[in-house]
């Protein structure tokens, strides 16, 4: 049964990417993105392998974690329907009557300081059981077509700035490993892609044209972000901002309008505790690297990595960031690495710093100026959330899998900055393959 579920949900949706004209891309062949579409249901399925098989703790899997949870949340549809419509709209989900559902959930409670993203991913897996019937691949599916779709706004998003370097596009959307694996297992990971892709999209679409009904899509996918990975949100927005007064102003001193709005932006967020006193920035970076830390010890995590413990002020969070950033950026190394999954990210991290190089060698130095403004935007939106991340994370397994929504973007700063024609020039044997 579950078999023949996968394919035909498969099958549906491979018929909606050939139907659907959002998927149908210039210069890309729909057939290019079916077969990532399926690569993207091959990858799942086989992360679900590693998981059953190889680290075959399911209580310690977050790929089963919110798929069982949201089984004990589906169920309640038929003994008490009323508190099944409470728990999914999360309508005074703090009542004493619930608690004991609740607590028979591995997910549903955490210590986040911001908000329980948790609880989006069991509700999501809530929403996928009415179609799988508890089928879990059916899940897989479904996500990786919801994760697709998100990358596909991204392509879109990209291209449409940068117009003469669609293959190199292609491969940092959509088939970067680390996209392919992580970002299509049942986890928050293609929910990201998802709600980030589209958000990227739809603020695009209103800085060209301004329509009510794109204004209307881009804040819900902003209220789909905050309930996920609300960092994501928190380093996008200055960049916008100052992407939008870029536009404004004809593109001039586009740099120095992106440095001052991140440096007004974060000198009111790491002060405006003073103001608002339960809300300190620092102070939550602290508490969720505190939180990381004491997990990372006490499950014994096998890629745990050294990184400075920090205190609760704005001092300490300036002085590690540039720790934090070197971490995301370079590690894993792949001599470090003690398993397939951290070999594969120290893999890749040398393939992009071999893009990098050959970004540096073929400097294009007269990029256009629109063009220049979503390069000045990935560099502060990927630096943000590598601090972010890098400052909180000291287990390498989970590094790769949280920086995975960002390398699109970081691959998209080699991208604009190398000189296509110059590269071709040297290596005309590219030719068939880049043109």
């Amino acid at each position: 049964m579950e078999l023949l579920l996968t394919f035909t949900y498969a099958t549906l949706f491979v018929f909606l990417i050939t139907k659907i004209p959002f998927f149908h891309l210039k210069e890309i062949k729909i057939k290019w993105i079916i077969m990532v579409f399926l690569l993207k249901i091959f990858f799942g399925i086989v992360m679900a392998f590693i998981y059953t098989y190889i680290y075959p703790v399911r209580t310690d899997a977050d790929i089963y974690k919110y798929f069982d949870d949201s089984s004990i949340l589906y169920n309640m549809l038929f003994t008490n329907p009323i508190y099944f419509v409470r728990m999914l709209f999360g309508i005074n989900t703090d009542a004493s009557e619930l608690r004991p559902i609740f607590t028979q959930m591995l997910c549903w409670y955490n210590v986040d300081t911001l908000y329980n993203d948790n609880r989006t991913l069991i509700r999501l897996n809530t929403i996928f059981r009415f179609f799988s019937f508890g089928h879990y691949y059916v899940h897989v599916v479904f996500m990786c077509f919801i994760s697709i779709t998100g990358l596909v706004a991204l392509f879109k998003t990209f291209t449409s700035i940068i117009t003469n370097k669609t293959k190199e596009l292609f491969f940092a959307v959509f088939l970067l490993p680390s996209v392919l694996f992580w970002g299509s297992g049942v986890m928050k990971d293609g929910l990201l892609l998802f709600s980030f892709g589209m958000f990227f999209y739809f603020f695009n679409q209103l800085l060209n044209t301004f329509t009510v009904k794109s204004l209307l899509w881009m804040c819900l996918f902003v209220f789909a972000i905050s309930i996920n990975k609300i960092y994501f949100l928190i380093a996008a927005l200055p960049g916008m901002m100052a992407w939008y007064w870029s536009i404004k102003t004809n593109y001039q001193y586009s740099f120095y309008k992106f440095f001052l709005v991140h440096l007004f932006y974060f000198m009111v967020l790491l002060n405006i505790h003073n103001v608002l006193p339960s809300f300190n920035f620092a102070e939550m970076i602290y508490l969720k690297q505190h939180n990381f830390l004491n997990l990372a010890e006490f499950v014994k995590a096998g890629s745990i990595i050294h990184i400075t413990r920090l205190e609760p002020t704005t001092t300490s969070f300036l002085i590690n960031t540039p720790e934090a950033i070197y971490h995301v950026l370079c590690r894993p190394f792949f001599f470090e690495s003690r398993s397939p999954m951290i070999l594969m990210a120290g893999m890749e991290n040398l393939l992009i710093l071999l893009i990098l190089l050959t970004s540096l060698l073929f400097i294009n130095k007269k990029a256009p100026k629109h063009q220049l403004t979503l390069l000045h935007f990935s560099i502060f939106f990927v630096l943000i959330l590598f601090s972010i991340m890098g400052l909180v994370t000291p287990v390498l397994g989970a590094l790769v899998r949280y920086k995975m929504p960002a390398l699109p973007f970081l691959l998209l700063i080699f991208i604009i900055l190398y000189d296509k024609e110059k590269l071709l020039k040297k290596f005309p044997f590219l030719t068939k393959i880049l043109k």
